[in-house]
């Protein structure tokens, strides 16, 4: 794991929005990160291979379905440091609307 790459790939809102998800719900499939994120799924694709490029997410296939999750291997000291981040960035308006649709939607509406 390179520290600056992976530095780089948690500078970026979108991407810390979905950590913040993620950590809050362990599991969640593309069409439930479009719901909640309201974002065109180009941009999530984008942000999801960034993520796991650096092996911060997994996915795995459920049917032709994909889900995301924190990666099993990612080491604690790193673990620590997004949970930090994204406690912080919590705090923010996007992430505030985020936790709440993340309440109100029904997940994996997709599968």
């Amino acid at each position: 794991m390179n520290t600056v790459e992976i530095l780089k790939a948690l500078a970026h809102e979108t991407r810390l929005r979905v950590l913040h998800l993620l950590l809050e719900q362990q599991s969640l499939c593309v069409c439930d990160l479009l719901a909640i994120l309201e974002l065109p799924q180009s941009t999530i694709s984008r942000h999801l291979r960034i993520l796991r490029d650096q092996r911060l997410v997994t996915d795995y296939r459920e049917n032709q379905w994909v889900h995301y999750e924190i990666s099993r291997d990612l080491a604690d000291d790193w673990l620590v440091m997004i949970e930090k981040l994204v406690v912080q960035a919590s705090k923010e308006i996007h992430f505030i609307k985020d936790l709440a649709r993340l309440k109100k939607t029904k997940l994996a509406v997709c599968c």
